[in-house]
């Protein structure tokens, strides 16, 4: 898990569904792992200065047919969505 670059989660929308607690605690899991990692690789690396509001280690790339709430999703999943042309209301 510690290695994992990119997570696909294909029917993303089921968040809500029966399979949505294995769903939400996978991707939380990652976020958590993911941060912890890079954390320890800031600092071990004595060279580079920490960043602040760097992008996490693992992306996460979720799937769907469609979503009512694609903001709120993408805030929790750690997406900022500001300035990278997003034109669906909010």
């Amino acid at each position: 898990v510690r290695e994992v670059g990119l997570l696909i989660i294909d029917e993303i929308h089921l968040l809500g569904e029966e399979r949505g607690a294995v769903l939400e605690a996978i991707v939380s899991r990652t976020r958590f792992i993911s941060r912890h990692v890079q954390a320890e690789k800031q600092n071990q690396s004595a060279s580079s200065s920490p960043q602040v509001n760097s992008p996490e280690m693992t992306r996460i790339m979720g799937l769907s047919t469609a979503l009512a709430n694609p903001y709120d999703l993408a805030d929790w999943i750690g997406i900022d969505t500001e300035g990278y042309g997003v034109d669906a209301k909010k």
